[in-house]
């Protein structure tokens, strides 16, 4: 039997595989800056402001860097093997849906996210490429 640790672990690695399959765009430098950067906003801006900010910068967008993080953290929270499970059936439904929970239950889920991406930013880290991303404007 798994602990939640290897879960997690094991989740972010998926996501990555997934990145480097489908998001080839995302399979870059600036990809993996963007995730070292991202427990760090969570920390000094809370959970809460840093979805909002990234679902404005993205549109909900799978295919920016911050729709992909929207996605990964979203996807975590449907996994049966997450005790904080929160059922959504998109980034919105899944932002709506914990802005409803509460101060406690909130702190918590922002916890989890944390230590899910610890995980996923290691695995960005040791599996995407180091080659800077192509610029298109949109940046």
């Amino acid at each position: 039997m798994k602990n939640i640790a290897q879960i997690r672990a094991q989740y972010a690695l998926t996501k990555v595989d997934e990145i480097k399959t489908n998001y080839n765009e995302l399979n870059n430098k600036n990809y993996k800056s963007f995730v070292a950067g991202c427990p760090t906003m969570i920390l000094q801006n809370g959970l809460g402001q840093a979805l909002a900010f990234w679902a404005a910068k993205s549109k909900l967008n799978l295919g920016k860097k911050e729709g992909q993080i929207l996605e990964v953290i979203r996807g975590w929270f449907g996994r049966p093997e997450n005790p904080l499970k929160l059922e959504s059936s998109d980034c919105k439904d899944f932002i709506q849906k914990l802005m409803q929970k509460n101060q406690n239950e909130f702190v918590l889920f922002q916890k989890e996210t944390l230590l899910m991406l610890e995980w996923y930013k290691r695995y960005v880290n040791a599996f995407l490429d180091d080659k800077e991303a192509e610029t298109n404007g949109d940046d």
